[in-house]
């Protein structure tokens, strides 16, 4: 009763006012004004000014510079628009970043409309082949195929324009040394701006400043009047997208010409709306609506409609948690004048603020602050109810209570719940039968926090079960530094980070976003660091900032300690390919062995490389490695000369424990399944009680014998399922053997009845009678069905046997997915021996194998080759155990001895695990002692 008068919240009424942060309001380092080709060859005619001072003599008609070749209607009133901004960057103390682009094309460039004939008129363009006076959005079509369609540029916007009929051509334009070329005379840019170019290829254009714009090297104030297009420029790889990077821009404002293409193509990039990454992770890319016209105005409408909609803010509710995504935020500002701009953006939703006080104040005292992790304030946000599970709007505190920092509600006296909404003046009643309830609670906590104070989840050193000790060098601030390209790697290391604080509690991790106040700190970071550790991910060593990182690393001698992503789906790359990548002259130090007086007791003189996996299990042992190899290196474990052997405590690490069988168990491996003989060896050696017998008859003859002692026995159960190997909860070892006994049921072959027969058999056949009957009607390959002639191999509800009497051994069958599974006639034996042994009631444990110098492929292949029949029964119903090598491997041996069922204890409290495997290696012999030592 009292829970059905709970009551609910009420509705949230809409706030009257906004807030809005005077950090915010100010244009500062993480900002960049990005001012996107406003030449001549794209302005109106328009008059002089006589009251501005040009920027370089320009010629005058009658008062008036004429216009471009491909003017933009309007065009002339961005000007002032862009001016204003650039005087309140300048009065703001210069701080923020100010990046122009031009058009810069070679005299025959491909955007020109028949180029090779001598162009077409200033004001008209060209649509495939259509010669077309520019009226508007249409145009007057005059029908002439002047247009040269084999001329058409090869960059990737042209191609997939040209594809959907869509390929625009132009006249002559801003070509290279021209006064076409030129800024606009009374843009007031600074001395300090960067200046990239587009379109400087013969057979190349640049609709999108963030793919393939070339900085230029010229002087200030001449980077519009070199005589060629490819004069004074940089590196391909220092980019627009690396020059954000470095500057760590986190707000990008953007001006400029055409809207409808550069501008727009620029916007959609760095909005991550195209094919590319956004570049701005976690950031804002505003669009100043004044700043900036279109050629065609219904296709900038789309532009702004398209920003639009990566707002993270409906009206004045904030629809996307920025602390829950990276994805940047979007907005058009439309209002005029750049100090009335920045005021509307840092009011948008509930408004900007430097703490909750100053929301309270604009608002009520049921907001907060929100910290907003990419910027120096936060946002004003309601306070939610932290009792419920769905971090949304959340329930403000009733009107009795006070938003806190964190964003719960603080209630006030004789009120409590998440949300204050419950208690008042009745509450009093029941203050003194609840103290001393509160007591005893107190005594509780402090007894259970003290109890379970040394079970911390932090890595222990084996040797003495304590955490290990954490010391730095003189001089050091940081244990470990993160390099890492952004664009495939800042997840992963970010997660790295975040994981290893609570493993090595105490440690202190260096990682650009949360440590670096600026770029040209980088080199001193790196020498206040014990190990650099470089995460091995696509385009890593084509980052300028990445081998900055990586020389000064080397310079400072400083150990290196290589993470990699091998997984191109989640931005991995081969690591061959990223061999090849890295320049000649880093690849013997990235890449070999460390110097000797990096190496410790324990090593083996290659460079470590630390295979990087997503897998909660695979995961923690890539940290545990990670965090060995950082404290090797640290004073402390480096005056003994020694790396820490680390584990993990008591319910974190299976690998930490060994298995075992109560009672004895058989696992069979197939000699037509390449690779189970020696896996299962493997196996054998990780679980006590497991036998691997060698084939001395054929597993057909073995799984029949299986299946007529099930028959004989007598036993049965009404379920329907497939016998996989799970792993066996930990919490019931009391029933065990009867959860195990009713989970794993035999799939008996039916035997259809046929028109000829009017009674069905009541005794199951033998196997090799069912599978000769099931084979009649189809050929070898392919394998799958190929007419309704082929019986049906399926399980029917009559007389389910159990999987094993409870005299005989646990039985298994070890199917192992690689390359060669189910291929051939190899792989129609192994067809045999799986029905059967499901026959029998022969539990299947399912590995797939992971590396890929041992026959790895997707698990998507072995739907395909996989006979139909096993997988409409279930046979991939359980998730299969991924089987890795090198130093993952004891992991992946510990998980599949748990989904086979197998009991755990802590090492050294039971017999130690052997092998009793007498089937050899595939190269013969029995398994390696070093390797039976190291799992």
């Amino acid at each position: 009763a009292w829970a059905a008068a709970t009551p609910s919240p009420p509705p949230r009424p809409p706030p009257p006012l906004s807030s809005a942060s005077a950090a915010c309001q100010q244009l500062g380092h993480q900002d960049a004004l990005l001012i996107l080709d406003v030449q001549n060859a794209f302005m109106e005619a328009r008059p002089i000014r006589p009251q501005a001072t040009p920027s370089y003599n320009v010629p005058a008609v009658d008062g008036f510079i004429a216009q471009g070749n491909l003017s933009v209607p309007d065009s002339g009133a961005i000007i002032d628009v862009i001016n204003a901004w650039l005087s309140l960057r300048n009065s703001s103390g210069r701080n923020a970043s100010v990046i122009a682009t031009l058009d810069y094309h070679p005299p025959d460039h491909c955007s020109f409309c028949n180029s090779h004939e001598g162009g077409i008129p200033a004001g008209s363009f060209c649509l495939f082949g259509a010669h077309t006076w520019s009226t508007g959005d249409t145009g007057d079509t005059l029908g002439s195929t002047a247009n040269n369609n084999s001329h058409v540029c090869e960059d990737t916007v042209s191609q997939t324009a040209f594809s959907q009929n869509g390929y625009y051509q132009w006249p002559f334009h801003a070509i290279a040394g021209s006064l076409s070329a030129r800024f606009d005379p009374y843009l007031d840019l600074p001395d300090d701006t960067v200046a990239f170019k587009l379109g400087t290829q013969l057979m190349e254009d640049n609709y999108d400043a963030l793919d393939g714009a070339r900085r230029s090297l010229a002087p200030a104030g001449q980077h519009d009047s070199q005589p060629s297009a490819l004069d004074l420029l940089d590196d391909p790889a220092h980019d627009l997208t690396a020059e954000l990077e470095i500057r760590g821009v986190k707000r990008l404002f953007v001006f400029g010409l055409a809207t409808d293409y550069v501008v727009g193509e620029t916007v959609k990039h760095a909005l991550g709306l195209s094919d590319y990454t956004a570049p701005i992770l976690g950031g804002q890319v505003l669009l100043v609506a004044d700043g900036t016209r279109a050629i065609l105005s219904h296709l900038g409408e789309a532009v702004t409609d398209a920003v639009d909609k990566r707002s993270r803010y409906v009206d004045k509710y904030i629809t996307t948690n920025s602390n829950l995504t990276d994805d940047p935020d979007g907005y058009v500002i439309k209002v005029s004048g750049a100090s009335e701009g920045l005021l509307e953006l840092c009011s948008r939703g509930l408004g900007t603020c430097e703490d909750s006080a100053q929301c309270q104040s604009a608002l009520n005292r049921e907001y907060y602050c929100r910290p907003l992790a990419a910027f120096d304030w936060g946002e004003c946000a309601a306070c939610r109810d932290v009792d419920q599970s769905v971090v949304d709007l959340g329930a403000i505190c009733h009107g009795h209570g006070t938003c806190t920092d964190n964003g719960a509600c603080s209630c006030d006296l004789l009120y409590y719940g998440g949300a204050c909404a419950y208690g008042g003046p009745v509450v009093v009643a029941a203050v003194a039968s609840t103290v001393t309830l509160f007591f005893a609670c107190c005594v509780l906590v402090i007894a259970t926090r003290m109890c379970t104070r040394r079970r911390s989840l932090g890595l222990r050193v084996e040797k003495t079960g304590l955490l290990p000790v954490l010391s730095l060098a003189e001089g050091h601030r940081y244990h470990l530094f993160l390099s890492h390209i952004w664009a495939t790697g800042q997840d992963q290391v970010a997660v790295i980070k975040r994981r290893l604080a609570t493993l090595l509690p105490g440690a202190s991790i260096f990682l650009d976003v949360d440590d670096l106040l600026s770029a040209d700190n980088l080199e001193a970071h790196i020498a206040e660091s014990t190990v650099v550790l470089v995460f091995l991910s696509a385009g890593y060593f084509k980052s300028r900032n990445c081998l900055r990182e990586l020389r000064a690393a080397l310079k400072e001698e400083k150990p290196l300690l290589l993470v990699h992503e091998s997984n191109p789906s989640k931005g991995g790359a081969p690591l061959e390919q990223l061999q090849q990548e890295c320049p000649l002259e880093l690849r013997d130090a990235v890449f070999g062995p460390p110097p000797p007086d990096q190496r410790l007791s324990g090593d083996h003189g290659a460079m470590r490389i630390v295979p990087w996996h997503r897998l909660n299990r695979f995961q923690l042992e890539s940290l545990r490695l990670i965090a060995e190899a950082t404290l090797s290196h640290t004073p402390h474990y480096r005056k003994k000369g020694r790396s820490p052997r680390l584990y993990f405590p008591e319910r974190s690490d299976p690998a930490d424990y060994e298995f075992h069988f109560p009672t004895p168990a058989v696992l069979h491996a197939s000699q037509h399944n390449p690779g189970a003989a020696h896996v299962a060896e493997l196996l054998a050696a990780r679980v006590d009680n497991l036998d691997c017998p060698q084939q001395s008859r054929p597993l057909l003859e073995t799984f029949e014998r299986l299946r007529k002692e099930s028959h004989s026995s007598g036993s049965s159960v009404s379920l329907q399922r497939l016998p996989i190997a799970r792993a066996q909860p930990s919490h019931s070892r009391g029933v065990g053997k009867v959860s195990r006994a009713l989970a794993s049921v035999v799939m008996r072959v039916g035997v259809q009845r046929t028109r000829l027969g009017k009674h069905r058999s009541k005794v199951a056949p033998s196997w090799p009678a069912a599978w000769s009957n099931a084979k009649r009607g189809r050929s070898r390959h392919p394998r799958k069905p190929s007419g309704p002639s082929r019986p049906q191999l399926v399980p029917q509800l009559s007389r389910m046997h159990s999987f094993r009497s409870a005299s005989r051994a646990r039985q298994f069958l070890l199917l192992y997915l690689n390359a060669d599974t189910f291929v051939g006639e190899a792989g129609d034996a192994l067809e045999m021996e799986v029905h059967a042994a499901i026959s029998a009631g022969v539990e299947v444990v399912v590995l797939h194998e992971k590396d890929p110098g041992a026959g790895s492929v997707p698990f998507e292949h072995f739907l395909q080759v996989t006979p139909e029949q096993l997988v409409r029964a279930g046979l991939y119903r359980a998730l299969a155990t991924p089987w890795f090598p090198g130093p993952h491997a004891r992991v992946s041996l510990a998980t599949a001895a748990q989904a086979m069922g197998a009991s755990k204890r802590k090492k050294g409290h039971g017999q130690a695990a052997r092998s009793r495997c007498s089937a050899s290696t595939p190269g013969g012999g029995s398994v390696p002692a070093d390797l039976l030592a190291g799992l």
